[in-house]
């Protein structure tokens, strides 16, 4: 419990909503906080409906990330970040679809998910 509150301290100190803090786990938040600190793409504009295509990468990728490392539905996932559950599993294969032919992607998933296995 106490490691949950200064989780929920860490999100109140970077502007994230308690509601939003309330709901995520750890893993997710180590998964959101290194993708952000990667792409500079803060949840709140992942969260939001822009289309800008660093903005919909950095999601797809924070989607696709949270259902490797944590164990829940894409539901869940979807309403973290104001999704369906279909929009998760669409940006899972977009992401896979997009390592098989671009190595930025590949060095930046490998980035986020070295540094995501270090925490």
């Amino acid at each position: 419990m106490k490691h949950t509150r200064s989780i929920a301290r860490e999100y109140k100190r970077r502007g994230v909503s308690q509601q939003i803090a309330d709901g995520m786990s750890v893993r997710t938040w180590n998964v959101v906080d290194s993708v952000t600190a990667h792409t500079g793409i803060s949840l709140e504009q992942m969260q939001s409906k822009s289309r800008k295509r660093p903005i919909v990468i950095a999601r797809q990728i924070a989607m696709t990330l949270i259902y490797r490392f944590d164990v829940v539905s894409t539901s869940y996932i979807g309403e973290l970040f104001n999704r369906d559950h279909s929009t998760v599993t669409h940006s899972r294969q977009q992401i896979s679809d997009l390592i098989d032919v671009d190595n930025r992607t590949v060095t930046l998933m490998y980035d986020i998910y070295a540094s995501i296995v270090e925490q």
